[in-house]
């Protein structure tokens, strides 16, 4: 004995493949058609998030390179203004051999 599930799953089909014998030749060429498509959007929208994260990856690479990079400008730009502040005679905690 079946249960309702189970008879609610096999009318489901049944009547799908019913409704898909009714369909004119035309009518099944343009679901088919359709069907395509829509499958060829999810996989241009699926590549171009993919390539997206990619990108992200990379930007968040550069973005921390630059960020480094920053960081050790200022210090140096800190170590000349420190130079300069010395050699006009101004009292640092700066020594020269920091420079070399």
């Amino acid at each position: 004995m079946m249960d309702s599930q189970t008879l609610q799953k096999s009318k489901r089909g049944r009547k799908r493949q019913s409704d898909e014998e009714c369909l004119s030749d035309a009518d099944r060429l343009k679901k088919e058609k359709n069907r395509k498509a829509a499958q060829k959007c999810r996989e241009k929208k699926e590549k171009e998030a993919n390539d997206l994260k990619i990108r992200n990856e990379e930007l968040e690479r550069e973005n921390k390179k630059l960020s480094e990079e920053k960081k050790k400008l200022e210090e140096r730009a800190q170590e000349f203004h420190k130079i300069i502040l010395y050699s006009k005679g101004i009292p640092t905690s700066f020594s020269y051999s920091r420079v070399i």
